[in-house]
């Protein structure tokens, strides 16, 4: 939708309809199971735009998908991959 600068000028709200109808794609991915005698480790970080804080979790799964271990902790200021390298490390 394109709108004029005359346009938000005499009607402000009118910016808040910009890209309403836009849908975005959802994407579903599944969890592969490792081959047979071999497990999996899952790691992810969360941290804020600002890096000040974070944390980490992972889980270690078999073939069949049984959680064997897991973990979850809070972390420091960070860069995002070290975050997840660090996550990496204590899996």
């Amino acid at each position: 939708m394109a709108v004029s600068f005359d346009d938000m000028v005499v009607i402000p709200s009118i910016v808040d309809l910009i890209g309403v109808n836009r849908v975005k794609p959802i994407v579903v991915v599944a969890w592969e199971a490792p081959p047979l005698d071999f497990l999996k480790l899952n790691v992810d970080e969360a941290m804020p735009r600002d890096r000040s804080k974070g944390g980490i979790g992972g889980i270690l799964r078999n073939c069949d998908g049984r959680c064997i271990a897991s973990f979850f902790g809070s972390v420091g200021q960070g860069c995002p991959i070290l975050v997840e390298l660090l996550a990496l490390e204590i899996g």
